[in-house]
């Protein structure tokens, strides 16, 4: 009897695996450490690319139309090292369960030993909104539970912000399918895409894109339905600032109320719509943009200053680490931006970001360092307090404080 147990338990034991140790199918889960990153599906003429060049991250990511064993890409779909079967069923603890489909060739087993656990890689969406997921993801070692090849469990997966309508591989998001060769633009780089030809208006030739440094303050109200040089020199700063994202128009509508509104958000100025004067760029709001646009022009004579210092002939000498834009808008982890590269520089040089170089992202290290700001500064007493992590208004504060802006 027992040599009949044992055989039984051997045929079993080799169903289940099979060729190179794969699990086969779904007989009992269990847990197991993995490091679990993220990957996405690049398109031709995104804003920006993970390794500067859109070729550089189909080298990096696969052609992203389809997984190794054929299946379209979709929310939920991993890469696991081959001695998991096509078809595994995984539980990732607060994001649901997935299904191996895929591979890579950073992809592998702990037994390899270039990693200290399994790899795991969970496909994130198509161009920018599918690289900003993964980069946001970043690489987290977690616990989670196999279950093996079992058609009767669901996968049950949900990407935030992610539509259906993303399963579709679209050209720079219009509604053409991609080629199969698409032609490939210029590619800009990682930490500062190119700026765009700006739109050239009839009627005066003059082009709609940011102003150089706006040196005349602004001296006069402004409000819903003017039309004037003075609101297209608005929407400029406010562009510059984030706040307002198409080109230029000189006429005040409902885009440049809303920007407007959020500006005055991010200053205190106002708190909701239904507050006195939200939307209006009237004398207090005036007043603050007026202040951000000298507090840019004395850096910029400080940087000139120091360009020009000579210890020798008693020329002003600048601190470096004190040239830095005024941080004007609060920042959260998984934002893009140019206050982002200068914010990462300003914690580098204080001694809170320890990467070996900046970017334009605001990623998990930067979060990390703002988190050891804000603990050195008394914004914060744990890293899990509210607020931990972003750069909200204390930490404005404190950021344009130890830049010498008021």
């Amino acid at each position: 009897m027992k040599t009949k147990k044992y055989l039984a338990l051997g045929l079993l034991a080799m169903t289940l695996v099979g060729a190179h140790g794969a699990i086969k199918a779904h007989a009992e889960s269990f847990n197991k450490t993995f490091i679990i990153s993220a990957y996405y599906s690049p398109l031709p003429c995104q804003d920006r690319y993970a390794t500067g060049s859109y070729e550089g991250d189909k080298r990096l990511n696969g052609n992203g139309t389809n997984g190794a064993d054929g299946t379209p890409v979709y929310a939920g779909m991993v890469a696991a090292p081959k001695t998991y079967a096509f078809g595994t069923k995984m539980h990732i603890p607060g994001l649901g369960v997935v299904a191996v489909h895929d591979r890579g060739g950073a992809i592998v087993s702990a037994d390899s030993g270039r990693v200290a656990y399994d790899r795991l890689d969970i496909w994130m969406g198509y161009g920018d909104p599918g690289l900003k997921r993964a980069l946001t993801w970043g690489k987290r070692t977690l616990d989670i539970t196999v279950y093996g090849v079992d058609p009767s469990i669901r996968e049950d997966f949900q990407i935030q912000g992610f539509s259906p309508e993303e399963a579709i591989p679209k050209s720079c998001g219009g509604s053409t399918p991609v080629a199969a060769n698409p032609v490939v633009p210029k590619s800009p780089t990682v930490v500062t895409p190119p700026a765009q030809p700006a739109p050239t208006n009839a009627a005066s030739g003059s082009a709609n894109n940011v102003d150089p440094l706006i040196e005349d303050l602004f001296n006069r109200d402004l409000r819903t339905g003017d039309v004037n040089n003075d609101v297209r020199r608005l929407q400029n700063e406010l562009r510059r600032l984030h706040y307002f994202k198409i080109d230029s128009t000189a006429v005040y509508g409902d885009l440049t109320t809303h920007a407007v509104f959020k500006f005055q958000q991010s200053q205190g100025l106002v708190g909701s719509k239904e507050d006195l004067g939200a939307g209006v760029f009237g004398p207090k709001t005036r007043t603050r943009l007026n202040e951000i646009i000298k507090s840019r022009m004395r850096v910029s004579q400080l940087i000139t200053e120091g360009s020009q210092a000579d210890d020798s002939t008693g020329g002003p000498v600048v601190n470096k680490k004190y040239a830095f834009a005024p941080f004007v808008r609060e920042l959260d982890p998984g934002t893009f931006g140019d206050d982002i590269k200068n914010l990462q520089e300003l914690l580098r040089e204080e001694g809170f970001f320890d990467n070996a170089y900046t970017t334009d992202f605001y990623g998990e290290k930067t979060r990390e360092a703002v988190i050891k700001f804000q603990l050195a500064n008394g914004i914060i007493n744990l890293a899990s307090d509210l607020g931990a992590g972003r750069v909200g208004p204390a930490t404005l504060v404190k950021l344009n404080a130890l830049i010498g802006l008021e």
